[in-house]
C-alpha cells in the first residue's frame, strides 16, 4: 500500500482503516488507541510520583562514614568535588528485584524544565567495600529521564555568576554520559 499510494506507514494505515473498516470498527480502533495513550500517560505520571517520593526520602551525601561518599573518594577519586555536590545528588537504599535485596545507592535525580523531580539514575554500591555492586544492572534508571537534567553543582554555577564571568560562562551546561563523568 505504501508503494502504491507513495505514502508512509501511518498514512497507509489511515487509508486502509478509512476504506475497509466500518464506522463501529473505526470507533473501536480509536478507543483502543486512546486507552493506550492514557495508559502511557498514567504510567509516566506514576513513575514521576515514585521518583519524587524517593527524592523526599533520600539524604544528601555529606558524612565521612557514608558508603556513597567512600565510593566517590576511594573508587572514583572525586574528593575535591564532594563539598560542591548539588542537592540532586543524594543517597538512599534501593531494591534490586533480581537479587531480591536492598543496596546503598548514590542517586542522581533528574528534573524537568520547571525544576520538578521526574526520575533519576542509581548507582548500587556494595555494603562491605563501597564499590559498585557486581549485579546484573548496577546503574538502573527510573522515572522519566528524557528531556530532564541533573544539577551537579549549584555552588559552582552561583560562584561563576557572582564573579561576573563572561556571559558565555554564566549558565554553563555540561552533557555527560553519567554522574561520575560529569563530576570529573
Amino acid at each position: 500500500m505504501q508503494r502504491e499510494k507513495s505514502c508512509n506507514f501511518s498514512e497507509a494505515e489511515k487509508y486502509l482503516q478509512e476504506t475497509f473498516l466500518s464506522r463501529k470498527e473505526k470507533e473501536v480502533v480509536h478507543f483502543t488507541q486512546q486507552l493506550k495513550k492514557d495508559d502511557q500517560q498514567e504510567t509516566e505520571e506514576s513513575k514521576i510520583k515514585r521518583a519524587t517520593g524517593l527524592y523526599e526520602k533520600s539524604r544528601l551525601v555529606m558524612n565521612d562514614g557514608d558508603i556513597e561518599k567512600q565510593y566517590l573518594n576511594k573508587y572514583r577519586r572525586l574528593e575535591s568535588v564532594l563539598e560542591k555536590l548539588g542537592k540532586d545528588i543524594r543517597a538512599n537504599q534501593m531494591w534490586d528485584s533480581n537479587s531480591k535485596q536492598y543496596y546503598p545507592a548514590l542517586i542522581a535525580f533528574a528534573r524537568d524544565k520547571d525544576r520538578n523531580v521526574t526520575g533519576g539514575q542509581s548507582i548500587y554500591l556494595d555494603k562491605g567495600t563501597a564499590s559498585k555492586t557486581d549485579i546484573e544492572v548496577s546503574k538502573p534508571s527510573f522515572g522519566k529521564i528524557s528531556g530532564s537534567f541533573v544539577e551537579i553543582s549549584k555552588k559552582q554555577r552561583t560562584e561563576a555568576i557572582n564573579k561576573q564571568v563572561s556571559n558565555s560562562f554564566s549558565n554553563v551546561t555540561i552533557i555527560a554520559e553519567g554522574l561520575e563523568t560529569a563530576l570529573r
